[in-house]
């Protein structure tokens, strides 16, 4: 966080330094670097925003927005690989209702624990088709620096009776619905989306993010980005290195999987809203941002 506020705040001292310089020449309002400010907001779905945005003509200004959804999560990390007990796990999710007892494999239940973070950079364009009006059209392209949305590690459990999950020799081996543990016995998962580096991005919004006649104001966005649709994998460490499994439809209804739909229990609720999202695979994003001119 520490880095993102240093670089936003040399970014602003730049632009004043060139506008600085470009003031010697007599020029229109409004145009190149004429105008720079700073904001901070929150969003749906990019959760807490910085961003610098400055004018580019009378009708179109830019932005750099930095995007961070659960910016806590980090520090509880931290806090738990010190095993001081104390710390909140972003996702703790028991999925029950499984009654898998074969090839040596005995689950009821998968205690799956994790983290979710998302952490980008937008590069945005903002085009007032109205003169001396708030409304603006936004296109551009946000980049994501995070590979997952969530990651988690699935602990295998059998509450039935004293039977082991499965035996060490077991473990990275045997198969169950065309997966496997790793070697210690865990199951891992990671919900990506399909798009995961570059995101396109289309929307509309009110407010300049330069501010001419106030020092402070405020600007709401509203927008879709092609996300490529949410996928979730886990991991076939039968070979000894890691494949990954894609959790959907296809794979549910994979050959020698076709009892997986009464196997995963609660689960399977969550493949189904996959399958749903997938089919219309953009994103909605709300952002309200207070920007704060500097000059």
């Amino acid at each position: 966080m520490k880095r993102i506020i240093a670089f936003v705040a040399s970014l602003a001292i730049s632009l004043a330094a060139f506008n600085a310089h470009a003031q010697q020449a007599p020029q229109q309002e409004n145009f190149l670097f004429n105008h720079v400010s700073v904001g901070v907001g929150i969003g749906i779905l990019d959760g807490l925003q910085f961003q610098v945005a400055t004018t580019i003509l009378p009708n179109l200004q830019a932005r750099i927005l930095y995007t961070d959804f659960f910016p806590y999560v980090s520090i509880a990390d931290g806090i738990m690989k010190k095993n001081t007990g104390i710390g909140i796990n972003p996702f703790e999710y028991n999925i029950t209702g499984i009654n898998y007892h074969e090839n040596g494999v005995n689950i009821d239940e998968i205690n799956l624990t994790g983290s979710a973070r998302q952490r980008g950079l937008s590069l945005l364009a903002d085009y007032f088709p109205f003169k001396n009006s708030s409304f603006h059209i936004t296109g551009g392209v946000m980049f994501s620096f995070t590979p997952s949305l969530m990651s988690g590690k699935g602990v295998l459990k059998n509450t039935k009776n004293a039977d082991p999950v499965m035996d060490d020799q077991d473990k990275g081996h045997v198969e169950f619905f065309g997966i496997t543990t790793d070697k210690e016995g865990n199951v891992l998962v990671d919900v990506k989306y399909g798009a995961s580096v570059v995101k396109p991005y289309l929307g509309i919004g009110f407010g300049r993010p330069c501010t001419f006649k106030h020092r402070v104001g405020v600007n709401f966005d509203m927008g879709v980005a092609y996300t490529g649709g949410v996928h979730a994998y886990s991991y076939n460490y039968k070979e000894g290195t890691p494949v990954k499994v894609e959790l959907n439809e296809e794979w549910v209804n994979a050959p020698g999987n076709e009892d997986v739909k009464d196997n995963i229990g609660s689960a399977g609720d969550f493949l189904q809203y996959i399958t749903k999202v997938n089919n219309f695979p953009i994103m909605p994003y709300l952002r309200l941002t207070v920007n704060v001119a500097i000059f």
